[in-house]
């Protein structure tokens, strides 16, 4: 008699499991949308803006190192694609080969220059675009550029101007250090 009275239960949960999966396929599954990165990389409290996961490898491409030997007198120009140094005449003892690569770390958008231990006076110009910069729901206003010492991720906010005709920021540098796009 017991199995009289199971054989029913076993059917009626048979049917709701088909029901449901019948009503699972009518609604369809959407996987979860897989996380986005966060737009910025915290280090010593200072918010470094990352690159935008889609021009993550132009990024690196397109920022390969940069080298030329500076003059004393003249100055110099050195140019990347997402950064610009510029060296004012007389602002460095000697002429120097100098030295501009990305900052390949945690994808944000930073350079790396050397060589270390060069000083400017007057000061040095950086500029670094924003055109790359992976900037969802920040305010382009906000950004500014930090530095770190070469070995340490010791980063600190140094300033810089945004400007919104060029989306880049610049700053006045006085020595050669790591500096990367972040967010005041």
């Amino acid at each position: 008699m017991t199995r009289s009275l199971i054989k029913p239960f076993r059917r009626a949960i048979l049917a709701l499991a088909v029901l449901g999966l019948v009503a699972c396929e009518d609604q369809g599954f959407t996987p979860a949308a897989p996380e986005a990165d966060p737009p910025t990389v915290t280090f010593n409290g200072v918010q470094l803006v990352t690159v935008r996961p889609e021009a993550r490898g132009l990024f690196l491409a397109d920022d390969e190192v940069e080298v030329d030997l500076v003059d004393v007198s003249e100055g110099a120009t050195l140019t990347a694609e997402d950064a610009q140094l510029i060296v004012q005449p007389n602002s460095i003892p000697e002429a120097t080969t100098i030295r501009m690569e990305v900052e390949d770390e945690d994808d944000i958008l930073g350079f790396e220059f050397g060589p270390n231990g060069l000083v400017f006076d007057p000061a040095a110009t950086l500029i670094i675009s924003a055109d790359k910069a992976d900037l969802d729901d920040i305010d382009p206003t906000r950004l500014a550029i930090a530095g770190a010492s070469d070995d340490v991720d010791d980063w600190q906010v140094i300033g810089g101007i945004y400007d919104p005709l060029t989306n880049s920021v610049t700053v006045p540098i006085l020595h050669f250090s790591r500096y990367a796009l972040c967010v005041r």
